[in-house]
């Protein structure tokens, strides 16, 4: 198959790799040319797209749209019109006869309803951003000329995001019993090329590893395995969820790779 991946940076470049090591021709978008040396590395064919100059310019003769599945790996950014860019996708891959939307979307569409929660759950974003990744999603859905399969990860840990940082001298921090919902960079590529690889799918999947320690715990194990002194949290459970899949496990009999936070910070500090 070919597969174009839309924004290869932290998640999308091993992605690229690690599709193309299975034998699929890959595509991959940045938007500068300085990454075309590690796009070329990973094995897939660099490109040049401004996604802002979507809404100026036919999309549609772009060879980097000629591909059987768009992998969109964008995260919405401040003051810009995702919706208006995913409108944009949706009409290309229409044009184009692209058979699968892949987008990489967060379990922030769920907002805090402290509850558990699963891909049944209603979506309620209460942040500017998880509100246009909830119109991202329901604009790619709502077109029948394509398979849409979309995944909500959770937050996203692996090299050069250590959690030992995520906060760093910090103290009062709210919060502190809720659960955590996390999943490693490896999971996230391994999950995509599944969902990738799997025929005849339109589902939404949710991708977070079933270990869900308190933020406490969690945060201060972080800090102290890296030598680090460990952040300061309320003792209380307040605006929480705890994010489940009915599908991961049960349906694509997925195992997690890193399915223990505390072994996996040990192993990756060395004890």
């Amino acid at each position: 198959m070919t597969i174009s991946i839309l924004g290869c940076g932290w998640f999308g470049l091993p992605l690229a790799a690690e599709l193309a090591s299975r034998g699929h021709r890959i595509k991959g978008s940045t938007t500068t040319k300085d990454k075309f040396p590690k796009i070329r590395v990973a094995g897939a064919e660099p490109f040049l797209l401004d996604l802002r100059q979507l809404l100026h310019q036919d999309s549609s003769v772009i060879p980097f749209f000629h591909c059987d599945i768009l992998v969109v790996t964008l995260p919405p950014k401040a003051g810009e019109d995702h919706a208006g860019i995913i409108q944009i996708l949706s009409e290309v891959a229409k044009a184009r006869g692209i058979r699968r939307i892949i987008y990489t979307s967060s379990i922030s569409v769920y907002g805090t309803p402290d509850a558990i929660v699963d891909e049944l759950s209603p979506v309620a974003p209460s942040m500017p951003s998880s509100r246009m990744i909830r119109d991202a999603e329901n604009i790619l859905r709502s077109e029948p000329a394509f398979e849409f399969v979309c995944g909500r990860f959770g937050g996203l840990v692996g090299p050069g995001r250590s959690p030992a940082n995520f906060f760093k001298d910090a103290s009062k921090i709210p919060n502190g019993l809720a659960p955590v919902n996390l999943i490693h960079l490896d999971d996230c590529v391994r999950i995509t090329t599944q969902l990738v690889e799997t025929p005849n799918l339109n589902l939404t999947v949710n991708a977070v590893s079933p270990h869900h320690p308190t933020r406490k715990t969690f945060y201060t194990a972080a800090a102290l395995a890296s030598g680090k002194l460990p952040p300061g949290f309320i003792a209380e459970k307040k605006s929480w969820k705890e994010v489940k899949s009915r599908y991961l496990e049960p349906v694509f009999d997925y195992r997690f790779k890193v399915d223990n936070w505390f072994q996996w910070l040990r192993e990756a500090a060395g004890q």
